[in-house]
């Protein structure tokens, strides 16, 4: 075997560079199955991850509703949420927003359809019933 030193400059060179990819194939080898797992097992966490990002984005149901009848401005829809969600954090903000219909309306149909709707245990439905009997005397 020759010795390093012996050899010209740009030979040893080639020879030492040799010696340590040798080298760095060997550890790759003895870690390729280890790094693989590790690759696959961080694919999988991601993917899960995702997922769970993915599925805790969805709205929940009364949102869902909620949004629609402001955007609709629907007394059917709002009868049917008050029926269906009876305990919703949605239910007051509702209330207020179909009140505040009305007023911008000021029709005595509105408030008829308001009473109705609302209901019959939340404090605003006295309320509207006070107001409606007030300003629109005429039909009780």
């Amino acid at each position: 075997m020759e010795k390093i030193a012996d050899l010209p400059k740009n030979q040893s060179l080639f020879k030492l560079s040799f010696v340590i990819l040798k080298d760095m194939r060997r550890t790759i080898e003895l870690t390729s199955w280890d790094d693989r797992l590790m690759r696959l097992l961080l694919a999988f966490i991601l993917v899960l991850v995702s997922m769970l990002l993915i599925s805790s984005c969805d709205k929940p149901a009364d949102q869902k509703a909620y949004e629609e009848i402001i955007a609709t401005k629907s007394m059917e829809k709002a009868k049917r949420f008050f029926n269906n969600y009876p305990q919703s954090r949605y239910k007051d903000k509702l209330v207020n927003e179909i009140i505040e219909w009305c007023k911008q309306e000021g029709t005595e149909s509105c408030y008829m359809m308001a009473i109705e709707v609302l209901p019959r245990d939340h404090p605003r439905h006295k309320e509207l019933i006070t107001y409606y009997e007030k300003h629109f005397p005429s039909k009780k």
